[in-house]
C-alpha cells in the first residue's frame, strides 16, 4: 500500500518549522496528520517529524520495508559506515552481577505480573483496516521489562528527558516525577505525554517501561526547548535522551547535516543549529541520544536516526529504535518480527527494533477522539530509553555508553529473517551482527540483565574452566556435604565479554542429588533466553560504502 500526499502547515515566524505527522499512513490526511482505522482497534501512528519547509511532498509512503527491503530480510545496497565502530568497551564492561535475574523465581514472578490489569492492558490483537494480517503485540512481555519488574528493577535512581512536542502536566500517570523544562503549546495533541508515559509513566491502571524513573520534558518547539532539555541532562547525569521526532525533508548526506545544523532553514539562525549540535555532541559523549526511525520507508535512515553516519563520534552515544511486531514462542522466545516502520538502513550498527504498539493510559492521552491504541517508532524508542534506565540501576557500576553496549550485545537475533550483513566488535573479544534491515535485532532486557555469552572461572593457574555446567562433581559417599560446605560462599566467574561476576559456589557443584538446586540454576538459568548464541563469528565487516543509488519509491 503506497500513498503519496502534499501537506501544508503554517508555523509562527519565530519557531522553526516543525511538522508531525502519524507513524503509519493511510488514505485521508487532516491537517498534516495520516490517520487510520483498524479491524479490532484503531490504531494512531503518530511520529514527530520536523520540516524544513512549509510544504511537504511525500511520495513514498508505505508499510513494512517499501521497495528498499524484503521479508526475507535482505536489502538491495550497502548500507555499511563510512566510518570505523567505536573501540570496543574495555573488559569490565560486566563488573556486576543481578542476582535477581538467574532466580528461577523472576521468571514466575514476571509471569504473574503479566496477567495484572495493567499489564494485560499493552495485551492487543490488531490489524490495518480492511486488509492485512492480524498483530498481536504485548510490548511489555517481548521486550522483556516485565521480567526486570519482577526482578526488582523500575528505573528508580535514573533520568530520563524527553524531547518532544508538549505533554499534560497534571496527568497522574507520571506521578509527579517530570521536571518541565519548557512545555510546547497549548494547541499540541498527547504524542509527547503518550512517548512519555511508554518510557516512564506509572499509575494504578498503566506502566511503562521504567515506572520509577525520574522524567524531565522539553519541547521540540524552540531552540532554547531543544538545547536546553539537552543541557539539563549533561548536568543531570541523564542515562537516555529519547526523541520520537525527525526532520522529514532533509536527507542523510552533507547537504542535510548543513541545512539543519549549518544554515537558518529550520533554526533561526546558524548559530542555533549549531548550539544544539554542540549540546549533542556533548551529551552523546557521556550518556545515549535514542532516535526513532522514519515510520515511512525512504530507502535510507533519516538525518537524526543515522546521525553517526556523518558523525561518527556520535556513534558511541547513539540508539536508533525501529517498530517491529514480534511472533513469539510459547515459551517467550522471538520468532520473527514484522517491521511496521522503516528498516534501520544506515543506522544499523546501532539500532534495536521494539514493538512500538501500546494502549495509551487513558482517554485523556488519545491522539485522536475515541482513539486508544498507537502504534510508531515513536513508541519504540522510549522503551529503548526505558531499558537503559533499568539497566543503570542493576549495573549501577556502568556507564550509559556500557549500557548501550549491553542493549545491542543481548539484542535477539536468532529470529527467521534476519540475516547479518556485517558485524561490530561491541566489547573486547565480542562481535556482534547486525542487519541493515533490523539493526542489531529485537530488545530483550532480560538477556541483558543476565551473563551475555558463556561464563567461565579462572582457576590458580590462570586456566578457564567452563561454568556453562557444574565443575565440581563428586560420589555418592559425599551426599550433599559440598553443597552445605558452600553453601552461602561465592566465586569470582566471567562472562563471553571477560567481565567479572559473583556467582554462588554451590551453582557449580553437583553432587549426590539427580538434579542439584545450584546446577539447575546455573545450566537452566543461564541458558534461558540469553545472548550465548547470538555472538558472531570472528570475522569485521571492512566494507565501505562508494555511493549509493537513489532510488525512492513513486
Amino acid at each position: 500500500m503506497r500513498i503519496g500526499a502534499e501537506i501544508g502547515h503554517n508555523f509562527p515566524a519565530n519557531v522553526p518549522m516543525f511538522f508531525a505527522s502519524q507513524d503509519v499512513p493511510s488514505a485521508h490526511a487532516n491537517q498534516g496528520r495520516l490517520g487510520m482505522s483498524v479491524k479490532i482497534h484503531h490504531i494512531v501512528a503518530k511520529p514527530r517529524r520536523l520540516s524544513a519547509r512549509l510544504w511537504v511532498s511525500m511520495s513514498c509512503i508505505a508499510f513494512v520495508a517499501g521497495c528498499g527491503g524484503g521479508e526475507d530480510g535482505s536489502l538491495s545496497f550497502d548500507f555499511s559506515s563510512p566510518f570505523d565502530a567505536p573501540a570496543p568497551v574495555s573488559s569490565d564492561v560486566l563488573t556486576a552481577f543481578f542476582a535477581a535475574a538467574l532466580d528461577p523465581a523472576t521468571t514466575a514472578a514476571a509471569t504473574a505480573l503479566l496477567r495484572e490489569d495493567k499489564y494485560l492492558l499493552q495485551q492487543n490483537t490488531w490489524s490495518f483496516s480492511g486488509s492485512g494480517p492480524a498483530y498481536n503485540s504485548f510490548p511489555l512481555r517481548s521486550s522483556g521489562a516485565a521480567f526486570a519488574h519482577a526482578a526488582g528493577l523500575s528505573g528508580s535512581g535514573s533520568l530520563i528527558v524527553i524531547t518532544d512536542e508538549r505533554i499534560s502536566e497534571e496527568n497522574d500517570v507520571f506521578g509527579g516525577r517530570v521536571e518541565f523544562l519548557i512545555n510546547g503549546g497549548p494547541n499540541g495533541d498527547e504524542h509527547g505525554s503518550v512517548v512519555t508515559a511508554v518510557a516512564g509513566g506509572n499509575s494504578p491502571d498503566f506502566i511503562g517501561v521504567a515506572p520509577e524513573a525520574a522524567l524531565a520534558f522539553g519541547t521540540y518547539e524552540t531552540t532554547a526547548g531543544l538545547v536546553g532539555a539537552g543541557q539539563y541532562a549533561i548536568a543531570n547525569g541523564a542515562v537516555a535522551w529519547n526523541n520520537s521526532w525527525e526532520y522529514i525533508d532533509t536527507a542523510l548526506n552533507a547537504r542535510g547535516f548543513d541545512r539543519i545544523f549549518n544554515s537558518s532553514i529550520v533554526f533561526n539562525s546558524s548559530s542555533d543549529g549549531q548550539a544544539y549540535l554542540t549540546t549533542l555532541d556533548d551529551y552523546a559523549a557521556q550518556g545515549v541520544v535514542v532516535f526513532a526511525v522514519s515510520n515511512e520507508d525512504l530507502d535510507h535512515a533519516t538525518l537524526m536516526s543515522g546521525l553517526p553516519y556523518l558523525r561518527p563520534s556520535l556513534e558511541a552515544g547513539w540508539l536508533a529504535a525501529a517498530n517491529g511486531v514480534p511472533k513469539l514462542s510459547a515459551s517467550g522466545n522471538v520468532t520473527a518480527v514484522t517491521l511496521i516502520s522503516s528498516p534501520c538502513y544506515e543506522a544499523a550498527r546501532w539500532c534495536l527494533v521494539a514493538d512500538g504498539t501500546w494502549e495509551v493510559p487513558d482517554a485523556s492521552l488519545r491522539l485522536e477522539p475515541g482513539e486508544n491504541l498507537v502504534t510508531g517508532s515513536s513508541f519504540a524508542a522510549p522503551q529503548v530509553s526505558g531499558a537503559l534506565a533499568l539497566l543503570e540501576q542493576a549495573f549501577p557500576g556502568l556507564s550509559p555508553h556500557e549500557l548501550r553496549v549491553r542493549l545491542l550485545a543481548s539484542a535477539d537475533d536468532s529470529f527467521t529473517g534476519f540475516r547479518a550483513d556485517g558485524s561490530v566488535e561491541l566489547a573486547e573479544g565480542f562481535d556482534k551482527d547486525y542487519s541493515f534491515k533490523y539493526g542489531h535485532g529485537f530488545i530483550d532486557i532480560e538477556a541483558a540483565l543476565k551473563p551475555i555469552g558463556t561464563t567461565s572461572m579462572r582457576m590458580a593457574d590462570g586456566a578457564a574452566v567452563s561454568t556453562d555446567a557444574p565443575v565440581l562433581v563428586t560420589g555418592s559417599a559425599m551426599g550433599d556435604a559440598l553443597d552445605v560446605a558452600l553453601e552461602g560462599a561465592e566465586v569470582s566467574v566471567q562472562d563471553q565479554l571477560n567481565g567479572s561476576f559473583a556467582m554462588p559456589a554451590v551453582a557449580l557443584t553437583a553432587g549426590a542429588m539427580p538434579v542439584a538446586r545450584s546446577a539447575a540454576l546455573l545450566s537452566g538459568s543461564l541458558r534461558t533466553n540469553l545472548a550465548a548464541d547470538r555472538k558472531a563469528p570472528s570475522w569485521r565487516s571492512r566494507i565501505r560504502s562508494a555511493g549509493f543509488a537513489a532510488i525512492h519509491c513513486l
